[in-house]
């Protein structure tokens, strides 16, 4: 969620975290803004998936930037995973 939006308290203790999200979301829109259950009622609004990786890794105490790495060939449809770590600290993948 968005600062705005978000009512829960982060926990004492770092996490690792694993955020998969597509382009096409329905719900949870990859770029952030709006939630909506298939346009029933208004759930708030959320962070990118990038932002929402990218606030993880802080909460984590990672201030390296991500590897990423292309999992797919090229064409019309390409996935990539970005890795934020750093030693001692629990890892978050996108």
């Amino acid at each position: 969620p968005t600062t705005e939006n978000h009512a829960c308290r982060p926990v004492e203790r770092p996490t690792a975290a694993l955020l998969i999200n597509g382009t096409r979301d329905p719900i949870n829109p990859y770029l952030g803004g709006k939630v909506s259950l298939f346009g029933f009622g208004d759930r708030g609004a959320v962070r990118s998936t990038l932002d929402s990786a990218r606030w993880w890794a802080g909460l984590n105490g990672i201030a390296a930037p991500p590897d990423v790495a292309p999992l797919t060939r090229p064409g019309p449809v390409w996935t990539e995973r970005q890795r934020w770590q750093e030693d001692g600290h629990p890892p978050v993948e996108l």
